[in-house]
């Protein structure tokens, strides 16, 4: 960085040649500060638009009418809509970090879906019977995700269950 400062002027000043150069440097830190400064204020703005786009997908998932469950690669939930908080006749707070079998699909005798969708690497769709916890029909769809870095691994995977009786009425 320059500080516009010429040799002529530096002599008609009178200062040591040295004290100009750590007054230079001191500018040029400066300026990284300044460059730094941006930087976070960038980072701070692209977290709050970050945390706006969250909260927007998370309404949307909200409104749909399908339970949408979505489990980490430790087979726990990580987020639920309202949807499926009604299918589960429970709140977000208690069903987090719950395993994918203790939902309302876990039924005696079946394997578990997410278990064979993360093996397989694909969907899996099951139409239950009325004889699971919500006491309603439904279409279930497990759909593995996977990593950013390893695209061959599972991270986890993403849940829908369709109420088949309210699809009825409503089609």
């Amino acid at each position: 960085m320059s500080l516009g400062i010429s040799l002529a002027a530096r002599a008609w000043a009178g200062l040591p040649l040295s004290t100009l150069h750590r007054v230079q440097l001191a500018g040029e830190d400066s300026a990284n500060a300044t460059s730094e400064m941006s930087s976070t204020e960038a980072h701070i703005k692209l977290v709050n638009t970050l945390m706006a786009s969250d909260r927007v997908w998370e309404a949307t998932i909200d409104s749909l009418p399908d339970a949408v469950y979505i489990f980490g690669a430790d087979k726990r939930l990580k987020k639920i809509n309202r949807a499926g908080e009604s299918l589960e006749q429970a709140r977000r707070a208690f069903l987090s970090g719950r395993r994918c079998c203790d939902m309302l699909w876990g039924l005696e005798g079946a394997g578990c879906m997410v278990d064979r969708a993360i093996a397989s690497g694909a969907a899996v769709e099951v139409e239950l019977p009325a004889e699971n916890k919500a006491r309603r029909p439904l279409l279930v769809r497990v759909v593995p995700q996977s990593g950013d870095q390893q695209p061959d691994s599972a991270a986890g995977c993403i849940v829908i269950a369709r109420d088949k009786q309210a699809t009825r009425v409503s089609g």
